[in-house]
């Protein structure tokens, strides 16, 4: 599962992408705390946050609901397309 979420987004609240990593990680039998962070992927200002093999979250710092750029070389990536 990859989510992504923005701080700023007024529609789905941050909050969600916290219950989101509850949730997903718990799914896979994975601990909600990260094993990976990459700061700055793919983009300044985002993070990236992986929960083992099949749980990566991605928060992207000041962005809203409409604003999050679409990443579809990262997407591709993680379905090893």
């Amino acid at each position: 599962m990859q989510f992504w979420h923005g701080t700023a987004d007024n529609v789905l609240y941050y909050q969600n992408f916290v219950e989101e990593t509850k949730q997903w990680s718990n799914v896979f039998g994975a601990s909600s705390s990260p094993s990976n962070t990459v700061q700055n992927w793919p983009v300044a200002g985002w993070t990236r946050y992986d929960y083992g093999p099949n749980v990566m979250g991605i928060s992207a710092q000041g962005v809203g609901h409409t604003d999050i750029t679409y990443q579809s070389t990262q997407i591709m990536q993680w379905f090893g397309l």
